[in-house]
Parts: structure tokens; C-alpha cells; sequence
């Protein structure tokens, strides 16, 4: 009998189905692996990785809108004292949770969780308890059917027809023999399994009941600790000046109130002095910036528009559609015009199919590159952090998923991924939709044609034919 574990990851009791399981589902030992992986993925990054990244953007080619970014000189504020670099602050009293409440707070909600599982697991024994003394679980499903089969095969001598009938009359025999012969088997599994489930209900019980007790020992526990204390906090004092050009410091709350406020003599008020950051700026300076993005010609510009330089796109269609074809093709495009490509091949390899099909579509650009690496772990550890452009064929065989998908373009920033995933049987990309939410572009590829079904850069609906016709 399993006894209750205490998951490694959220620290919430479970009933192991296996006896070495350490974690109560896949998304902890998930998020477990991840935490992990985080400090060795750190830890592979070079100490010059930004200087290298910086190289990588400035090698592009074929790059529009490639001038200086412009840093504004417009502020949407009234400075008064252009000398002051650090706003003024004022201390505030707030009350906030003591730690010590959130600690027993969580210890209580880990007991109610704990009870709410015993308790559905004791209701499922009891549906099972029913269900086997009503008779409403079937116990030898085929044993009827198997002595009928048997003997209507018997009385047929090769005959079609006579296969059919005389089964139907071995199954009226076969269940005759069932009842006579395996009812007393199907008595003593019975009871067998209603003994089993008393046993594990009795015990369940017993769960249930200390965890009660524990709930109300907790709750008695939370009951006596402060859940408040009292701290204080600096809160920023916005300069104004009044009609009459003379400065004044408010609080933001207080500030918030002279907005709605109707007096007559701050009716002219000022825009405030607002810091601008890398995170925060101005309406005006966001207008001044310039994004650089791939001059795209001809069909591949009708298709996609002008992407940005790191993109991302997602390619799914049943096999044999053109998926991959079509994939090469936009390789072989963006190496002869834009930068580094590396076409990583997990399901085809350097097989003769991905030969052929780089042959045909005369791919075989110097800046185009095949690369037969299995999983993600394979990519992680040996692709060099030289390409402008890495196609994932296909996100399927080589066992990405969405988080593992973000973790890539983090250990990769500068570059633009273009993945390949598997269609189902109506149409859709086989895996998560986050990956789909996640990408720039999204593409369907069916019966040799490339329809967009999202795009940031221009409309959608667009069509591109992958096997064009002379």
C-alpha cells in the first residue's frame, strides 16, 4: 500500500502512484527540471556573450530602416531643478502580512488540500463498493463471447453463412457455459476486490481523521500569531509648479488627488517630473526610435511584408504537404540575401529525401547550413551562437515544447527561429497553442500551398505557392 509523500517541488502531500515518485504530477517535475537547468545554462554562457550578440546583429544583411536609434530630446514633463538626479521621497505607513503569518497561513491551505484529496479518494472507494455489490461491474467481460466464437467456428465446416449463424448460436451456448462454469470465479474475484476496497477505504479513514486534527491544530496556530505589522515606505515627491512659475512637492497620492481636484489656482499645473528609463519613456522618444527589419523582395515580400531582424515563425502541415520544402526555400532565401542560416534537421538527418530536397530547390547558398542534432539538449550544448536564422525541422522529433522553445531564444536572443510542427487531423498545429501565441508568424502549409494564418508585419490570409509552376 502506498503511504502519502511530500512532493519535492510545491511541498504538497500526495499518494504516490509508484513507490520512487518524488514529485505529485508532471508540471512540478517540470518546473523541478527547469530550476535546475536555469544554473547550468548560466554557467555555459561566455563572459563576453553580449559583445558577441552585438556582432552578430551588425553582420546582417539586407537590413531596412538601418539607422542610429535616436535618444529624444522631448520630455513630456516640467523639470524645475535640472541639477536634482534623485527624486525626493517621503516615509508612508502601511500595514503588510507578518512572515510568520504567511508561513502558518500556507501550512493550513498544504492540511485543507491534503484532506479534500482523502476525501475524494474515499468517495471513489465507495462508488466502487456500489458499483461492485449492484452488479454493475463486469468482472469477465469475455468469457461469453469467447466460448460462443469458438463453438460457432466449430459448427461452420468453412462456410460463410453458416459462420455467422451457427456463431450465433455458440454465443447463446457460450453463455450458457459461462454461467455454469465461471460463475463461481467471478463470486470470488468479487469479493476479493470488495475485501481490497474496504481495506483501502479503513485506511483512507484513518488518514482523514489525523488530518482533522492536524487542520485544527494549524487553525489554533495561525489563530494566535499577528497577521499585521506595521512598516514604512518611501514614497516619491513629485515636483509641480503653479501658475505663477513657483515650484512645489507633493506625495503621488496626494498628486492623484490635485488631478481630480477643481481649485482654480492649479488648474494650469504642469506635467510633473517623470523619470525616463530603458523600461519607461515618452510618447515623443518612442516616435523618434527606429527599428531595423528585412527588406524582403518580390513574392517573399508580397507573403511576409518587412519582418523585424529577430523574428519568429511557426510552420505546421501534414506530412507530405510541402512543409519542409517550403522551409528550405525560405532558408536558401534569407542565406543568398540577409545573413547566417542553420537548418537543423531532427527528422530527416542527412538522409537522401533532404538531399534530394535541397537539390531541387538549389539550396546551396555558402551562408546555408544543415545540422542533424536529435533533441534540445543536443542544440543547447553544441550549436555556436553564429547564425542570424535557426529552423527547427521539426519542434515534434526533436521534443520541444513551448518552455524549452522560450529557453532556446533566451540562450539565443539575436537570432530568428523559424519552427516545424506536425498539423492533426483537422488542420491544427499538433501541440500547444502557446506556441502559435508566441510567434510573429504563423504559416499552414497544405497541398503545396503556404497560407499565413497571423502575421504582425502585414495582413493575413496571404498565399505563397511552394511548387510553382513554369
Amino acid at each position: 500500500m502506498n503511504k502519502t509523500k511530500i512532493c519535492q517541488q510545491c511541498q504538497q502531500p500526495f499518494i504516490p502512484k509508484r513507490s520512487d515518485a518524488v514529485f505529485c504530477g508532471d508540471t512540478c517535475r517540470w518546473n523541478n527540471w527547469r530550476e535546475k537547468n536555469a544554473a547550468k545554462v548560466a554557467a555555459k554562457q561566455p563572459p563576453a556573450e553580449v559583445k558577441q550578440e552585438n556582432i552578430l546583429t551588425q553582420t546582417l544583411r539586407g537590413v531596412a530602416g538601418d539607422k542610429p536609434v535616436k535618444k529624444s530630446v522631448f520630455s513630456a514633463i516640467s523639470e524645475i531643478d535640472k541639477k536634482e538626479d534623485k527624486p525626493n521621497f517621503v516615509l508612508k505607513d502601511v500595514q503588510v502580512e507578518t512572515e510568520a503569518y504567511k508561513q502558518a497561513k500556507a501550512k493550513l491551505d498544504q492540511h485543507h488540500t491534503f484532506v479534500k484529496r482523502v476525501t475524494d479518494a474515499i468517495n471513489a472507494c465507495n462508488e466502487q463498493l456500489k458499483g461492485l455489490q449492484n452488479g454493475n461491474i463486469s468482472l469477465l467481460p469475455i468469457t461469453a463471447t469467447a466460448a460462443g466464437g469458438y463453438i460457432g467456428n466449430k459448427q461452420s465446416k468453412g462456410d460463410p453463412l453458416a459462420t455467422f449463424v451457427s456463431g450465433l448460436i455458440g454465443f447463446g451456448i457460450g453463455k450458457l457455459a459461462d454461467v455454469v462454469l465461471f460463475e463461481e470465479d467471478r463470486e470470488k474475484q468479487k469479493q476479493k476486490n470488495i475485501t481490497l476496497l474496504n481495506e483501502k477505504k479503513v485506511e483512507l479513514q484513518k488518514q482523514h481523521i489525523e488530518e482533522k486534527k492536524a487542520c485544527e491544530q494549524a487553525t489554533i496556530f495561525l489563530n494566535g500569531i499577528p497577521r499585521y505589522e506595521t512598516k514604512q515606505i518611501k514614497e516619491p515627491v513629485i515636483q509641480f509648479s503653479n501658475v505663477w512659475g513657483k515650484p512645489f512637492n507633493l506625495s503621488k497620492t496626494q498628486s492623484l488627488k490635485v488631478e481630480k481636484s477643481e481649485n482654480k489656482i492649479l488648474g494650469d499645473v504642469k506635467p510633473p517630473i517623470i523619470q525616463t528609463t530603458d523600461k519607461v519613456i515618452s510618447s515623443k522618444e518612442l516616435k523618434t526610435m527606429d527599428y531595423k527589419s528585412l527588406n524582403f523582395q518580390n513574392r517573399w515580400r508580397d507573403f511576409f511584408g518587412l519582418p523585424a531582424v529577430i523574428f519568429s515563425l511557426a510552420v505546421h502541415g501534414k506530412p507530405g504537404e510541402g512543409k519542409s520544402t517550403f522551409c528550405i526555400q525560405f532558408a536558401q532565401y534569407l542565406a543568398e540575401n540577409f545573413g547566417m542560416v542553420v537548418f537543423i534537421s531532427g527528422e530527416e538527418g542527412f538522409s537522401k529525401t533532404l538531399r534530394d530536397k535541397v537539390v531541387n530547390n538549389k539550396a546551396d547558398s555558402p551562408f546555408l547550413f544543415f545540422a542533424d542534432y536529435k533533441n534540445y539538449d543536443e542544440i543547447k550544448d553544441k550549436l555556436e551562437n553564429k547564425f542570424h536564422f535557426i529552423f527547427l525541422d521539426s519542434l515534434d522529433t526533436l521534443q520541444i515544447d513551448t518552455m524549452r522553445l522560450r529557453d532556446l531564444r533566451e540562450l539565443f536572443p539575436n537570432s530568428a527561429f523559424i519552427t516545424i510542427s506536425q498539423s492533426t487531423k483537422d488542420g491544427k498545429m499538433r501541440g500547444s497553442n502557446e506556441i502559435v501565441h508566441d510567434a510573429d508568424i504563423a504559416v499552414k502549409v497544405e497541398n503545396g500551398v503556404a497560407i499565413t494564418t497571423k502575421n504582425r508585419f502585414k495582413e493575413r490570409d496571404m498565399r505563397f505557392d511552394v511548387f510553382p509552376k513554369n
